[in-house]
């Protein structure tokens, strides 16, 4: 049987992977991971919000969100606060806590991004970011899922 050659997407599909491990592994450290920075991130930029909302703009169940608030809040990092405008929900709100957090996190992250870089020149930087530019451009977005409730 002949060898499988892996064509640009499957090496791209393993570059994401390898990179999201060791970027896992670098902020693990740090009591912080891809997917907790990702969250600090949307709240220190959009501001407080829903559930439904955070698991709209992660892409993820409305019970993994709340999961994920909760783990979260547990380390100081977000607090729950009843919404002005709809006393049945919830909103995640960042803490000074959180976004020192995310701040260091977000400086683990560009040095491991520079470490991996490291190997490539700067004319090809500069080629690869136009590569992936383009590719990122021409991916027609899926539609969001429907939230129920």
């Amino acid at each position: 049987m002949a060898e499988r050659v892996p064509s640009s997407g499957d090496t791209l599909i393993s570059l994401y992977h390898a990179t999201r491990r060791r970027l896992d592994h670098a902020l693990s450290e740090h009591a912080m991971s891809v997917s907790r920075l990702k969250l600090l991130l949307l709240l220190d930029e959009d501001g407080p919000a829903r559930m439904s909302t955070i698991a709209a703009e992660l892409d993820l169940a409305v019970r993994s969100a709340m999961d994920a608030v909760a783990s979260l809040e547990r380390d100081g990092m977000l607090a729950r606060r009843d919404d002005p405008t709809d006393r049945r929900a919830v909103l995640a709100v960042i803490t000074p806590a959180g976004r020192a957090a995310m701040r260091k996190a977000l400086r683990v992250k560009d040095r491991v991004m520079e470490e991996m870089f490291a190997v490539l020149s700067p004319l090809e930087r500069e080629q690869l970011f136009a590569l992936l530019t383009k590719l990122r451009s021409a991916i027609v977005p899926m539609p969001r899922k429907r939230l129920r409730g």
